[in-house]
């Protein structure tokens, strides 16, 4: 069942990666906290709002919490890569911030963690923490579960670790930050793709994607798999291109940042995200 669950998530990733994907710009943020649905009370916000603040004065790493009520087709991991980007949440030169994104209507979340903090927040910690978040969300409790999520990275980041044993046995658990990552670089060729008219490239790619994620599952049938979705993929991409000027993933722009700014609030620091952490539905 694990491995008909992995298919299946290889499968949707390349099938929702031809089509234009739906992110929708929030605006400048106005704190560290930015709440979108109204479900954090004025106290428990300030408090948040404070504890990031402090947080971020002592150790100059930056953690934005933000809540939206739809992703509104999206997908998160990209919604949460792009806002990490149109905010610049970190320090430009060592890409030290970290972002929480719930979709509340969705029930779907994301850890979205900056270059500078992988080796402190890594993707199994992520998910460790996002499986804490959901009995929060489960009971409607937000604000506990914001400030859950608040605390526990602010705590990895300062060195703390997960359970010993946590996510060892779990092959999900394993093969879905490598999926991701094998996504992104079919991103990053997927204007190649576009341009070349032929399926091949793509199958090559696939093939290559395949042996990596068999040599990390211990699953021989993505050497199969990976090669017919890539193929399919350069295929539906070569004859049915993004429109000129249509925001899409191959349109360019990297994972580069400019920060916001704000009233009281000061803005971001222009940081960059390569795509670590983890997602979460409750």
């Amino acid at each position: 069942m694990k491995k008909i669950k992995l298919c299946l998530l290889s499968l949707a990733l390349l099938l929702t990666s031809s089509q234009a994907l739906a992110y929708y710009e929030l605006g400048s943020p106005t704190g560290y906290v930015n709440d979108y649905t109204g479900v954090l009370n004025t106290e428990s916000k300030n408090a948040l709002e404070t504890s990031l603040a402090t947080f971020e004065q002592s150790t100059q790493h930056e953690v934005a919490v933000v809540l939206i009520d739809s992703l509104q087709g999206d997908y998160i991991e990209n919604f949460a890569n792009e806002l990490f980007r149109d905010w610049g949440i970190g320090q430009k030169d060592v890409n030290n911030g970290v972002l929480f994104l719930a979709a509340i209507s969705d029930r779907e979340m994301r850890i979205e963690v900056g270059y500078g903090l992988e080796g402190a927040l890594t993707d199994l910690e992520s998910s460790w923490i996002i499986d804490g978040i959901k009995p929060f969300f489960r009971d409607e409790d937000y604000a506990g579960g914001v400030k859950y999520a608040a605390d526990e990275i602010m705590a990895a980041i300062q060195g703390e670790v997960v359970p010993e044993g946590y996510g060892e046995s779990d092959p999900i658990a394993v093969a879905t930050p490598i999926v991701f990552f094998l996504f992104y670089i079919f991103m990053f060729f997927s204007g190649f793709l576009a341009r070349s008219k032929r399926w091949w490239p793509g199958a090559v790619l696939g093939l290559i994607a395949g042996i990596i994620l068999a040599i990390a599952t211990f699953w021989a049938w993505n050497i199969l798999i990976w090669p017919i979705l890539g193929g399919l993929f350069d295929y539906t991409i070569s004859k049915f291109p993004p429109k000129k000027g249509k925001r899409s993933f191959w349109s360019g722009g990297g994972w580069s940042s400019g920060g916001g700014s704000s009233g009281g609030f000061g803005g971001f620091g222009g940081g960059s995200s390569g795509g670590g952490g983890a997602s979460g539905r409750w």
